[in-house]
């Protein structure tokens, strides 16, 4: 397994390839730490122009602004709300 941390990884399966992308938590703005500045630049040299770009991102956030770069497909496993509820009773 190799962790995608503002980083890609180039995949190949039956002669088909894609660009897949990683990057941690991201905000409108990144102010703090080592990622400062505007949201995924530091996947923007990454990039691939000469296949499809799939980014995974920690939150959905980022979605509008991998469209912008040219980014066609974005997935997020982090949305507080959740895709799936459950409702558990418990009783004595």
């Amino acid at each position: 397994m190799r962790l995608l941390r503002a980083a890609n990884a180039v995949v190949e399966h039956n002669g088909g390839r894609f660009n897949l992308l990683g990057v941690d938590y991201q905000r409108d703005h990144m102010t703090s730490g080592e990622r400062t500045g505007p949201m995924l630049a530091e996947i923007e040299p990454l990039i691939r122009r000469d296949m499809p770009n799939i980014l995974l991102s920690h939150n959905p956030n980022s979605f509008r602004r991998a469209a912008e770069l040219g980014i066609e497909l974005s997935l997020a496993g982090h949305t507080h709300g959740g895709q799936i509820k459950l409702r558990l009773w418990i009783t004595a």
